[in-house]
């Protein structure tokens, strides 16, 4: 509780980086970190967007300006996300072609807006947005382009993980050890990890055990959103049975 209170009192001098780095050098757990500036985004003077940093993203450009259709599901996945939900695993399923991709990067967009967006207090915040996709290829100005690259293995996500955490320390220890290394980096901040296309994954979505292994044991403040046209039954599902409607 003297840490809270101390962290609190330096909040609106320093700001919330400055007071992340004295938390870690006093010896306090990312775990207890996160619980702290849980406090201090409600406690501090300053809008919320003051005391969280810009999220790392390797996000797809999006080209359209407004997402339309699909508010019953865009709201049920932005509260999956909330970190007062336990559950930190859902998949999106449907036919091909009919928004699965569209409404998960969507979510995780508008997560990413919470660091400057005025209504930022309803949505979740993650310091890092991490999207891996299988796909080969995708329909931008109605014709089908292909991908400069896929990723179809659980060393592609890894990789991706490295990439967008700016640790290469991942991609460089030994296979048998890189595992820890992805959950050693993940625990250090909140994440939200999109994998996309989880049928295509070497393997698919029904055998590609090492895959749905590693998603089970990622730490507390990850939170992962899958998207399949097979219905796996893992954990919480979001089907989109029709074209969505506004």
């Amino acid at each position: 509780m003297t840490d809270i209170t101390i962290a609190i009192d330096k909040l609106d001098k320093i700001g919330i980086d400055k007071v992340r780095t004295e938390l870690e050098q006093k010896g306090l757990t990312p775990a207890q970190i996160s619980t702290i500036e849980k406090y201090l985004a409600i406690n501090g003077s300053k809008p919320r967007n003051f005391y969280i940093s810009r999220p790392r993203s390797n996000l797809p450009i999006h080209v359209y300006s407004t997402f339309l259709g699909r508010k019953h599901e865009l709201a049920k996945l932005i509260e999956f996300l909330s970190p007062s939900k336990r559950a930190y695993i859902l998949t999106i399923d449907g036919i091909g072609g009919i928004g699965k991709t569209a409404l998960a990067v969507e979510a995780a967009r508008r997560c990413t807006m919470a660091f400057s967006d005025e209504n930022s207090d309803r949505l979740p915040y993650f310091e890092s947005v991490i999207f891996a996709s299988a796909k080969s290829n995708y329909l931008r100005y109605q014709r089908i382009l292909p991908r400069p690259a896929r990723e179809s293995t659980l060393s592609d996500v890894f990789r991706v993980i490295s990439e967008v955490l700016d640790d290469q320390s991942i991609m460089q220890a030994p296979k048998e050890s890189q595992v820890k290394k992805v959950y050693d980096s993940l625990a250090r901040q909140s994440t939200l990890l999109i994998i996309d296309n989880l049928e295509t994954f070497d393997g698919g979505a029904d055998v590609n055990t090492e895959l749905m292994a590693f998603l089970e044991e990622i730490p507390a403040g990850t939170k992962a959103i899958l998207t399949s046209r097979i219905r796996n039954g893992y954990h919480v599902q979001l089907n989109l049975s029709e074209i969505g409607r506004a």
